[in-house]
């Protein structure tokens, strides 16, 4: 979460910009990966968003599915990630 909070600062600032930066299109079908996140988010891909608790759990948790197949990690695991922010 702390990578992404990064992004964010650096002006990856869309879920287009976030992924391309963290799953690039030499190693990952980054469209559909885009595609995925957005669409968990309810954004359009080009859309600016915010890192705001609520945004950034859910970015972190559809990033983990799409790299795992599924997302293993209980909300409480969120929770802690964003309090040490």
């Amino acid at each position: 979460m702390k990578l992404l909070c990064n992004y964010h600062k650096k002006g990856y600032q869309t879920v287009a910009k976030m992924i391309e930066r963290w799953a690039p299109t030499v190693e990952n079908n980054t469209s559909a990966y885009i595609k995925g996140v957005a669409k968990a988010l309810g954004v359009d891909p080009h859309q600016v968003i915010s890192v705001d608790k609520v945004t950034l759990i859910v970015l972190a948790k559809s990033i983990i599915h799409h790299e795992n197949g599924k997302q293993p990690y209980s909300d409480p695991v969120f929770e802690k990630a964003w309090s040490l922010l």
